[in-house]
């Protein structure tokens, strides 16, 4: 999976269906925007308009292990 961090317009930055294919976080926002953190498979996925066709700004962070701490901990509905 890619990590990828980006903006999308107004206060929710939940995925526009649910569950994405990868763990998601909402990690700050500002008067415009919510700032998400995602893993998905690629950057067609990501913006598709099941997912967040809206995101602007992305940062592709390449592929990487996922992998929870303390501070992007395990969504309970991600499966074990």
């Amino acid at each position: 999976m890619k990590r990828f961090r980006f903006y999308v317009p107004g206060e929710d930055g939940r995925p526009m269906q649910f569950p994405p294919e990868g763990p998601f976080w909402i990690t700050g926002s500002s008067d415009t925007h919510t700032i998400v953190v995602a893993y998905s498979p690629d950057l067609e996925t990501l913006t598709s308009t099941g997912r967040w066709p809206d995101a602007e700004d992305i940062d592709d962070g390449g592929e990487q292990d996922i992998i929870f701490t303390d501070r992007f901990g395990k969504p309970d509905w991600w499966p074990t």
